[in-house]
């Protein structure tokens, strides 16, 4: 038997709605953490 509860859909992560593109927005670059991965 399937739970009657549906959990409602997850929002988008700030990765996910947040468009990483090289275009400047609002005048000012985008962070560097767009292009590049994490280190550490």
């Amino acid at each position: 038997m399937r739970n009657p509860y549906v959990p409602p859909p997850a929002p988008l992560a700030w990765h996910q709605s947040v468009r990483p593109r090289r275009q400047p927005h609002r005048g000012r670059p985008l962070p560097s953490y767009f292009d590049a991965p994490p280190s550490g």
